[in-house]
């Protein structure tokens, strides 16, 4: 049966791909965090400020690294005893 829909015999119709990326110098991500807290027996733990730093080389779509930083910061806090996002 031929038409716009037929494939070469043996073939099964369908799309496959395969890839995979191997550099020849792998890279490794850079960053430092600071977080200020005050520590007291009766109120607890308490966050005063939290610093983060992240080298991530050349910045191709900014967009895509604010969104990534905005949601490791939110996963990091997330963490935190007493923390309202909690």
């Amino acid at each position: 049966m031929g038409g716009l829909y037929s494939v070469p015999p043996g073939m099964e119709p369908g799309l496959e791909a395969v890839s995979y990326y191997r550099p020849a110098h792998m890279t490794y991500p850079f960053g430092a965090y600071i977080c200020v807290m005050n520590i007291d027996v009766d109120p607890g733990l308490q966050v005063r400020r939290f610093y983060a730093l992240d080298d991530c080389g050349t910045r191709i779509n900014p967009m895509i690294i604010e969104g990534r930083c905005m949601r490791a910061d939110e996963a990091s806090r997330s963490r935190w005893p007493g923390n309202p996002l909690r």
